[in-house]
């Protein structure tokens, strides 16, 4: 899988389900449950410090700084609601920091549909498939994929994760848990999934969660058909690149859209194949204690860690494993084989972790460039790595008898340090000149229109501009290469002028008929300008 460009974000915008909402996902106890969405634990967008380390604040702790949040999951949200809430996104994002993040996590809904039996003569929706417990038909469900992209591969600067759902048909490994287990009361997940008053439906996947062996492979089916769509839609709409008109599709009523610059879209499946567990490690419930579906704080804590690091297949992180041949669906729903070795990709899977910094010199002073923290000296270190994410500030030090001019590359200032952020490798360079520098003003000038029987006197400065300069500017004889224009009042010629300092003198210019010019030179000790020219114009009139 290809790996996201970087995890220094300036925005994250969140579109799914309950699931990205957080639903019941903050309560402990059965008897506190609300029933309600919290997304102060959702694993996408949380920024309150809490059980669940989202992705926002991953980033907060990787770069060091602030990232902007928006959840746009709704409850009931299948992917018929992704155009609505990427327009919503988009309109967000665009006044957002970028690098802007976007994380997908919808189909849940889709799968598990209101309907209990398999095979219906018709739907209440034409995108509903009638062979299929009224689930989101195929069709349907690539038509409403490619009205979201749609609309998210036009956000300039972002990183779009469409993140495969979780494998629902593995709640069935859990339907024996006990949610609630005291002397007077044991209630199981089997008995709050067929609880009707919880759903407004029967249950809450009618389709699945009696949990026999065809519902959960019909489950895992559709669930992998959705996840295949899923990977094919964005391997299509990733053939173009910034700039490109992704073609207009008769048959969906999609595409004729141009790709923004800097998008990055990709899908992952270290969410959706990787095998839950009821309890984690510490004896802490995945799942909420409300409902037994949703995940608690700390599967959305989980959540974000397989998003952030990948997932190691492990005797302790199995992985689902898919590729036997001859098994059935069933056991690939309850992902009943799996891997214990093995790696499934993070959405920054492969990022450099460290990035370059070269600085270079120029000019005709010399100089030193440092860094803070330190790792360039140059003198002779002139390249260094930094942690991406960091900043660091590089430092230009004149050697006596030169002066800092500026910055140019990657730094622009004319302040002597300049600080980086590091997204990416950057190159600056420090321009470092041998004082004394001279200034002429005005540095050209036409004189206009002048009658024949007058002359017009204009004065000019000469200044010595590096302030901080150490060496005086010697200014030579000044001349004219044109008789119509004098030098008069000369207090510059063969004079010495110290740092900020100037001098004046003035220029007669004695008409003839017609447009005449002149180039007044002005030679001095300045090594970029040993000797300043000073264009002049003016035309006498009868």
């Amino acid at each position: 899988m290809a790996a996201f460009p970087t995890k220094v974000i300036g925005s994250i915008a969140a579109i799914g389900d309950s699931i990205t909402a957080a639903f019941n996902a903050a309560y402990s106890e059965f008897e506190s449950c609300e029933y309600q969405d919290t997304p102060a634990y959702s694993f996408s967008t949380n920024t309150i410090a809490n059980t669940t380390n989202s992705i926002a604040e991953r980033v907060i702790a990787y770069k060091g700084s602030g990232v902007a949040t928006a959840n746009f999951g709704q409850d009931g949200a299948r992917m018929a609601h992704g155009d609505d809430q990427a327009q919503a996104a988009k309109t967000w994002l665009l006044n957002q920091a970028t690098p802007r993040l976007i994380t997908v996590f919808l189909g849940h809904n889709d799968i598990c549909s209101g309907e209990k039996d398999k095979y219906h003569a018709s739907c209440s929706s034409a995108n509903r498939d009638p062979n299929n417990y009224c689930r989101t038909s195929t069709f349907a469900y690539e038509q409403q994929m490619r009205q979201m992209l749609d609309i998210l591969i036009t956000i300039p600067d972002s990183q779009i994760a469409i993140i495969h759902p979780i494998r629902v048909s593995q709640l069935c490994n859990f339907k024996e848990q006990k949610v609630v287990d005291e002397w007077w009361l044991t209630v199981r997940c089997k008995d709050l999934w067929n609880t009707t008053e919880l759903f407004g439906q029967d249950g809450v996947c009618p389709s699945l969660t009696d949990c026999t062996t065809d519902r959960v492979a019909d489950a895992y089916t559709t669930w992998a058909a959705y996840r295949d769509i899923a990977n094919r839609l964005v391997n299509e709409y990733n053939l173009y690149g910034a700039g490109d008109t992704i073609p207009s599709n008769q048959t969906f009523g999609t595409g004729n859209i141009m790709r923004a610059n800097n998008v990055y879209l990709l899908t992952t499946d270290v969410i959706g194949n990787a095998k839950f567990k009821y309890r984690d490690a510490s004896g802490n419930v995945q799942l909420s204690v409300c409902e037994c579906f949703h995940p608690s704080k700390y599967g959305q804590n989980l959540l974000a860690a397989l998003l952030w690091n990948g997932l190691a297949c492990s005797t302790t992180t199995p992985c689902c494993n898919d590729s036997l041949e001859g098994d059935s669906d069933y056991n690939r729903g309850l992902c009943k084989k799996y891997l214990t070795s093995g790696w499934i990709s993070s959405l920054w899977d492969g990022l450099q972790e460290e990035k370059t910094i070269t600085v270079d010199k120029t000019g005709t002073g010399t100089g030193v460039i440092k860094s803070n923290p330190a790792g360039i000296d140059c003198g002779s270190i002139c390249e260094a790595s930094f942690s991406l994410g960091s900043t660091v500030k590089v430092v230009a030090k004149p050697d006596p008898g030169s002066v800092f001019k500026g910055w140019s590359g990657s730094c622009s200032s004319t302040k002597k340090s300049c600080t980086l952020g590091i997204i990416d490798n950057q190159a600056v360079t420090a321009i470092f000149v041998s004082d004394p520098t001279i200034k002429v003003v005005p540095a050209q000038k036409n004189f206009g229109k002048v009658k024949l029987t007058k002359t017009k006197t204009i004065a000019f400065t000469i200044k010595n501009k590096i302030p901080k300069g150490k060496r005086n500017l010697l200014v030579g004889t000044i001349t004219s290469d044109n008789a119509a224009f004098i030098i008069v009042d000369d207090f510059c010629s063969n004079t010495s002028i110290s740092a900020k300092g100037s001098c004046k003198f003035k220029i007669r210019f004695v008409p003839s008929l017609g447009l005449t010019g002149a180039i007044v030179a002005i030679p001095s000790n300045d090594p970029e300008a040993t000797n300043t020219v000073l264009p002049l114009i003016g035309e006498g009139i009868q």
